[in-house]
């Protein structure tokens, strides 16, 4: 019979869970699992529905991150921005000199204050290992930067 070893983490879904091990420094491990949401997180991971492998970079996890702050997750329960579904998110995201500052501007453009924005943001974005405080067993929440209007 086969045996696996297991991981569990209090007060966290199981994708960040995944998301910590996958970015640890001494760990070489593949995500296996049909949640797009993981594609956020660097490294290799396998979806066993589809019979894909797909190794994701630092850069494309930003990227996909970028786009779920603006479109929001239904799936996992928060909005994004009324109206950008992903073609729209592209959009931005292309014309973008500040990915980062695009977004802030239209959550701002858009009537949405800066708690919503922000949340959005941490909804979002997946738990990494340098995300998460192993002390004290919760996570750091990403902020995206203020700008002066």
């Amino acid at each position: 019979s086969l045996r696996f070893d297991s991981v569990t983490q209090p007060n966290i879904e199981a994708d960040d869970t995944m998301g910590i091990i996958q970015t640890a420094d001494d760990v070489d491990s593949i995500i296996v699992t049909v949640d797009k949401d993981l594609l956020q997180i660097p490294g290799k991971m396998y979806n066993p529905v589809k019979k894909t492998f797909h190794e994701t970079t630092p850069e494309q996890g930003w990227h996909l991150f970028l786009t779920q702050w603006l479109t929001g997750d239904s799936v996992d329960g928060y909005p994004g921005i009324k109206g950008v579904g992903p073609k729209k998110a592209e959009k931005i995201l292309e014309e973008a000199d500040d990915p980062v500052r695009a977004i802030v501007d239209l959550y701002e453009e858009k009537g949405y204050d800066w708690e919503f924005c922000k949340t959005q943001a941490q909804f979002a974005m997946m738990l990494t290992a340098e995300r998460w405080d192993p002390d004290r067993q919760e996570p750091l929440l990403w902020e995206p930067p203020t700008y002066e209007s």
